[in-house]
């Protein structure tokens, strides 16, 4: 009995002991660890499995019967708390615990094939039943790390040897369902994988470097993939969304398809429908059909084909689409009859060739609506077909297109109107000539203005003359190129809502597609703008075509305010390959100075404020690409001076030289510098003054150090932000070494020599427009004494009544510091709305005898007449209170207000 207890005690521990011994060492020698957490007759469970930190497992179960043979079956196993972590390297493998896969390593299937048949006699031990729940897959890219959950059901069936296995995937809470059905003898059978109401930018925000097409994709799709032989995949995708954007959207209502595999190769093969959605565009949808080759793993071939669906008209109300050009004369509708549009193109990724046919029975626009219609242009008979062949991704390649277009009859109707007792006379002339070589199309349509007012919404238009020249040149028999050349003369444009005014705007811009370089610049500008009554820069620019899609600007802003400024700038803009705008530029300053003559007609408040000069000179750096604006500037001041007679403050040698890395916002970044050589404020004398600042987020500037030079010593302050939470400036002065003569002499109650210093801190407050000291502590250099003479003495014992010893005793200071030897020096000073209270402890002696005698009855030192010789001090200490007119010490008190908020 006891053995067969013994045995119960320790049958886990030598269970885990012999599945150890079977496993052996494993590869990439991870850690292999698990607990037998029970073993029973039904069942038997293992828990907390874990192999190497990658893979862990909270609970495997295993349920299992004896049959009349005493034979186990195990019936059930279940799997929860399964934690996998995959780790995907830069060469794109996957590791886990220790092992890669794919392997670099190449396998030599030289040998005998493996033969699935030498299981035969152990199909009968797999479980019935197979579980997993409560388990997650974590994928660890290097910057990211994904969770996706996991759960999964396998049936066995061990007379047919089938199996099948549905497994949930639920990445970002969206489930996807895979199910298979295998034969365990021979393999894969069949496989279904759907989605409903599926959204894809949530899963391929999960995909490293799907940013781009998350962007492009929205849902959510219902999608299926099916295949019965492993070689046909068959697919389905509904209410597949492109191009989320309010203007424009693309959906794919169904795609159907099937993918093919064989030993060599994989066709592709797809069709559906397209519709385009934009506000103010009404198509008809669309048809699409794909098929592709693709060997090793690259298009070998594809050919694409697209074409409308039946429909009447085609209809576009530029008023109704989302343009930028709200200011723009477009007409009110374009309608196009009987639209027939096909395009196909087949290829591989080096070349490609294709054709596009376009026709329809007309072509209309109109200006206000059909019954009233003014400005019309009627197109019968319109048929055009293109056959191109080159490379796409590259566009010089594109040599060899062929255009033929046939039209029956224009027609360019137009009106004489009136409005505002002005005239609009407009012309246009088009000459086709079909041939080999020379001129295909040349046409001039100019529209001629007598202050013609054209308004649109809050913004009115004055326009002299514009118009747009051009032709279509055929250079070979195969190269064909547009040239056109809008232009806009003499125009004044208003947008009353925002106080605009721009006078005298031109523009012109010769243009080629595809692009030719004919060395010819354009140009465009304004004389004036006016900005709500002040007038600003006019500005003059040479334009030039630099390819298809993209052109330099080059230009120079002046303004008659600052004769002095001149400001220089560059700018590429366009459209990317991908069709994305883009601009980036420049903008250089010379040195010019400001004034408050050059300042007052924009800030008339600026008038009577002070004197001031600034040298000032910048440059901007702008770039807009992939919805995203990067800009930076450089401010340099020189030469500064400021001068307030009234308030008897001014400064000078103002300097600095200051970069904001983001001028949207605007910021800087930390450590900019004001340089300042004097400040003289009142009494107070100040030089080599060095601010240390940022400016954080256009709203409040970081002070990180304040640092100037007083009274032949330094002053510095730690950190802080303007504004402050309350609303008040706190600032501590620290003060290191302060020259005592220098320092008691612009305090201007005391006079001193010697070489004595005072250090300590001096805390400052100003609120509510109101300056003071809040508790300010200074101490004197020990072992540097000196000599102090008071001033104003009648002031100390002004109000105190006489015999008694309050007055011996300040009689009695006040005749010691009119000539006093110290030793030490101790200084508080406070503020007390107008006045200054300073507590000055001295430790010393007079420099003579003092006219006082001790007097018993007062107890107390009194004042003698000249014949008595006084008494000699050998050593005093003094504790003085002086209360003092605040704006005696701080002379420009009484302008505070109006400089701090004027």
């Amino acid at each position: 009995m006891l053995c067969v207890q013994c045995i119960i005690l320790f049958l886990p521990g030598i269970s885990k002991h012999i599945v150890r011994s079977a496993f052996g060492p494993l590869p990439g020698n991870p850690s292999f660890d698990f607990t037998v957490s029970h073993i029973g007759v039904n069942y038997t469970q293992i828990s907390n499995l874990s192999f190497g930190e990658d893979l862990r497992l909270g609970t495997l179960r295993f349920t299992f019967r004896t049959d009349t043979k005493n034979m186990i079956s195990v019936e059930k196993i279940v799997i929860s708390g399964l934690n996998a972590t995959l780790h995907l390297d830069e060469k794109k493998r996957i590791r886990v615990s220790g092992l890669s896969f794919p392997r670099d390593k190449k396998v030599d299937h030289s040998g005998p094939v493996f033969d699935i048949s030498a299981f035969d006699s152990y199909f009968a031990y797999l479980p019935e039943h197979i579980v997993l729940k409560n388990s997650t897959i974590f994928i660890d890219t290097g910057k990211d790390r994904l969770c996706i959950p996991v759960e999964g059901d396998v049936r066995l069936d061990r007379d047919t040897r089938l199996a099948d296995m549905k497994l949930s995937i639920l990445p970002m809470n969206q489930k996807i369902t895979l199910g298979v059905t295998a034969d365990l003898s021979k393999g894969p059978v069949q496989m279904k994988i759907s989605a409903d109401d599926f959204y894809p930018q949530r899963l391929l925000a999960m995909v490293p470097g799907g940013d781009f097409a998350r962007g492009k994709f929205c849902g959510p799709v219902d999608c299926t993939i099916e295949t019965k032989d492993f070689s046909n995949f068959h697919f389905e995708l509904n209410h597949l969304g492109l191009g989320p954007e309010p203007c424009l959207n693309i959906n794919f209502p169904e795609i159907s398809g099937i993918l093919s595999f064989d030993r060599t190769a994989m066709a592709f093969k797809a069709d559906g429908r397209i519709q385009i959605n934009s506000p103010g565009i009404a198509l008809s949808p669309f048809k699409f059909e794909i098929l592709s080759q693709i060997a090793s793993g690259t298009v070998a071939q594809f050919s694409l084909t697209l074409q409308n669906e039946i429909a009447k008209t085609w209809d576009i109300t530029p008023e109704l689409m989302e343009l930028p050009l709200s200011t723009a004369d477009f007409p009110d509708q374009i309608q196009f009859f009987d639209p027939q549009f096909r395009l196909f193109v087949s290829g591989d990724l080096e070349h490609q060739a294709g054709k596009l046919a376009f026709s329809g029975t007309a072509l209309k626009s109109y200006k206000n609506d059909k019954a009233n219609h003014r400005n019309l242009i009627n197109i019968s008979g319109l048929q055009v077909k293109t056959e191109f062949d080159g490379n796409f991704g590259d566009s010089e390649s594109l040599k060899h297109i062929k255009l033929d277009a046939l039209i029956d009859k224009i027609a360019f109707q137009q009106h004489n109107i009136k409005m505002n007792t002005a005239s609009l006379n407009a012309s246009s002339d088009a000459v086709f000539t079909f041939s080999n070589s020379g001129i295909i199309l040349d046409m001039d349509v100019n529209a001629v203005c007598n202050k013609t007012k054209i308004v649109s919404g809050q913004a009115t238009a004055f326009v002299r003359r514009a118009g747009i020249k051009g032709k279509i040149e055929k250079q070979t028999s195969s190269d064909i190129c547009l040239q056109l050349k809008p232009f806009l003369s003499d125009t004044d444009i208003t947008m009353k809502d925002k106080g605009i005014q721009a006078k005298g705007v031109y523009f012109e811009l010769p243009v080629t597609y595809p692009f030719k370089n004919m060395n010819a610049f354009g140009r465009a500008g304004t004389k004036k703008i006016i900005l709500h009554d002040n007038i600003f820069p006019a500005v003059s620019a040479k334009v030039i075509q630099t390819s298809d899609l993209a052109m330099d600007i080059q230009g120079k802003l002046t303004h008659t305010g600052f004769p002095g400024l001149a400001i220089d700038f560059f700018a590429q803009t366009g459209l990317d390959s991908a069709m994305n705008p883009f601009a980036k530029g420049r903008m250089i300053t010379n040195q010019f100075s400001i004034t408050p003559n050059t300042l007052i007609p924009f800030v008339p408040g600026i008038s009577g404020r002070g004197d001031f000069k600034f040298d000032i000179s910048a440059r901007a750096d702008f770039s807009y690409a992939n919805q995203k604006i990067n800009s930076s500037a450089d401010i340099q001041l020189a030469n500064g001076t400021l001068n307030s007679v009234e308030s008897d403050f001014s400064a000078a040698g103002i300097s600095a030289d200051i970069h904001f890395n983001d001028l949207m916002v605007p910021e800087t970044i930390p450590g900019q510098y004001i340089n300042i050589d004097t400040i003289n404020a009142g009494r107070f004398k100040f030089n080599d003054g060095k601010i240390r600042f940022s400016l954080e987020d256009g709203k409040s500037i970081n002070i990180e150090n304040l640092k100037f030079n007083w009274c032949n010593g330094i002053v510095s302050t730690e950190a802080f932000r303007l504004p402050s939470d309350d609303n008040a400036m706190h600032i501590t002065l620290y003060c290191d070494r302060l020259g005592m003569e220098d320092f008691f002499h612009q305090l201007g109650a005391f006079d001193a020599e010697g070489g004595g210093t005072l250090s300590g801190r001096i805390p400052v407050v100003m609120a509510n427009t109101e300056i003071g000291f809040d508790n300010g502590f200074l101490f004197s250099t020990a072992g540097e004494g000196g000599r102090i003479f008071i001033r104003d003495l009648d002031r100390m014992l002004a109000g105190i009544p006489k015999n008694t010893p309050e007055f011996s005793q300040l009689d009695l200071a006040g005749e010691a510091l009119k000539n006093f030897e110290y030793n030490w020096i101790k200084l508080k000073l406070n503020t007390h709305g107008d006045t200054l209270a300073v507590n000055m402890q001295l430790d010393g002696k007079p420099v003579s005898a003092l006219p006082f005698e001790y007097n018993r009855n007062l107890n107390s030192f009194v004042r003698v007449n000249a014949q008595s010789p006084g008494s000699n001090f050998q050593g005093i200490k003094l504790d003085v209170n002086l209360t003092l007119p605040f704006n005696q010490v701080v002379q420009f008190g009484n302008n505070l207000k109006r400089i701090m908020n004027p």
